[in-house]
């Protein structure tokens, strides 16, 4: 954790190695916001999650590995939403049972902020990896389905760009094209609630966590078509957890507060042609704890996302809607 708070500290002394004159902006970023794009992606950001006591710990898996995206984005504004489709299916039902996954999210630009706010519901999971202090409980190496039991979350980020000449719309939702390469420091700041509930056995864990962080962005321009994008992101935070189980001698709770580091990393390759553009990237999420909470989401997990998209003409009443909501004004 030390090493990470010193990393934080001195970071923002690479903000002074910038150059913040937009008039030169325009030679390193190609706008392509007034052409309304459509993306269609596929990646593996499912969670997934462990329970930890003392007595007992086990695995909570969803069945499924995959899910689908679609993302519209004209202008400052992008809109996304995640499914599994029906040709994804799930493996092995009768063992595992089913899983459904829902997320919802979007995207504003103003300026140099961005600011993301997503919901995500995941329905249908299975125990696995049963154990105890002593290892793994003998007579349990079936998996035991829990098809009711559900994982709601809401979650809010917001970052400031300082470069003008780097472009992160290029990454998130290619509204533009790096046309030189530029990185920037970029500071941030989320905010994420967890609800995972079961109305089978009246449990529930809340989970409420916030974190700051600051990291270096960067796009490299291999050619006039091709680039690479790399971020690292280290960041400090709070994290409050809380449970409740009703049982036949009333309810059951218990808390756990701790102090969370976060690092981020991403590194990813992309394809742009005046309309057509494409590319995957590797993101990593590693989130570490002091002490074991109640329930452990994700502690260090890495995602996949391969995507394609093709951008035309945006259409009249989408253009007058968008320009009259104040697009000019908040992206000078």
């Amino acid at each position: 954790m030390t090493k990470i708070f010193i990393f934080l500290i001195c970071l923002p002394g690479l903000v002074y190695c910038q150059n913040f004159d937009s008039r030169f902006s325009r030679d390193f970023i190609e706008k392509m916001d007034t052409k309304f794009n459509v993306k269609f992606g596929l990646d593996n950001d499912i969670e997934s999650f462990e329970y930890n006591q003392e007595d007992l710990q086990y695995s909570i898996e969803p069945n499924i590995n995959y899910k689908m995206r679609l993302a519209v984005n004209y202008r400052m504004l992008a809109f996304k939403i995640g499914y599994t489709p029906a040709f994804f299916g799930n493996e092995d039902t009768d063992k595992k049972g089913k899983t459904k996954v829902f997320k919802i999210g979007s995207d504003l630009f103003m300026g140099k902020w961005v600011h993301t706010l997503d919901y995500y519901k995941i329905k249908g999971y299975y125990v696995s990896n049963l154990r105890n202090e002593d290892g793994f409980i003998p007579g349990f190496d079936e998996y035991i389905i829990l098809p009711d039991l559900q994982n709601k979350s809401i979650g809010f980020a917001t970052r400031y760009i300082f470069n003008d000449r780097y472009s992160l719309k290029s990454n998130i939702n290619q509204t533009e094209i790096q046309l030189k390469s530029a990185g920037s420091f970029v500071p941030g700041f989320a905010a994420k609630y967890t609800k995972i509930s079961d109305g089978t056995v009246n449990s529930e864990i809340d989970i409420f966590g916030v974190t700051a962080n600051a990291g270096y962005y960067y796009n490299f321009v291999i050619n006039s078509s091709w680039f690479l994008s790399l971020a690292l992101a280290p960041g400090l935070g709070y994290e409050w957890t809380d449970s409740k189980t009703i049982d036949d001698s009333g309810p059951v709770k218990d808390s756990h507060n701790d102090f969370v580091t976060t690092l981020f990393t991403n590194i990813g390759m992309g394809y742009n042609s005046e309309n057509f553009f494409g590319g995957f990237q590797f993101n990593g999420n590693y989130l570490g704890r002091d002490e074991n909470p109640i329930m452990d989401l994700n502690t260090s997990r890495s995602t996949f996302q391969m995507y394609v998209g093709y951008r035309f003409r945006a259409p009249n009443f989408v253009k007058k809607n968008v320009d009259w909501l104040g697009y000019n004004s908040v992206n000078k």
